[in-house]
């Protein structure tokens, strides 16, 4: 990961995550380190990995909150997603997140819910994922929600593929979040049948 040949949000987040994972884990970044070469060891440095994603996503981060998916880009739903769930990963495994980004960047969220437009799998995707950070932060979005799944449900006879979209997970979670395991299992079904 951390030799991505682009730097946009989506590499930069994929790439931070493990060390997200093992700054709050120092047991397995032990354990990671096992067998490797001491240099190679030495030139992974996780404090500055977090630190410099940080301020990569201060760097992308424009006035409504929303991420670009480059420096100076204009603000972009998965972009602003995939950084928000790293940011959330790492507040809940108490790394420094602050607090105005993880803020700003939810509340763009939340006001591109209702939004539509483009590639419909993806834009619908998109704001599933939205609903699903938001819910898992605590932000009640029961009519996205409700307008998610049944878009999901329309769409269901002319898309058969959306059933088994990993929008419908991101959807079935928050619905579990909720406590309303009829409406995730609902949404899970397809996804089950699958695997």
């Amino acid at each position: 990961l951390a030799q991505y040949p682009y730097g946009c949000t989506e590499q930069i987040s994929s790439r931070t995550v493990p060390a997200v994972i093992m700054l709050s884990r120092p047991e397995l970044a032990k354990e990671v380190a096992h067998g490797r070469a001491a240099a190679e060891v030495s030139a992974v440095d996780l404090a500055k990995t977090w630190s410099s994603y940080l301020a990569q996503l201060r760097a992308r981060q424009n006035g409504d909150g929303g991420m670009g998916s480059w420096p100076g880009g204009s603000s972009d739903v998965y972009a602003t997603s995939q950084a928000l769930q790293v940011l959330i990963e790492a507040r809940e495994r108490k790394l420094a997140v602050p607090v105005d980004m993880l803020t700003k960047a939810s509340e763009y969220l939340q006001g591109q819910l209702g939004a539509g437009g483009g590639n419909y799998s993806y834009a619908w995707r998109s704001r599933a994922q939205s609903a699903y950070l938001l819910t898992r932060q605590g932000v009640l979005v029961p009519a996205a929600l409700a307008n998610l799944r049944e878009s999901l449900r329309a769409k269901w006879g002319t898309d058969a593929r959306l059933g088994k979209d990993l929008g419908a997970v991101y959807l079935a979670a928050s619905y579990q979040l909720l406590k309303q395991d009829s409406a995730a299992n609902e949404l899970l079904d397809p996804v089950w049948s699958e695997l």
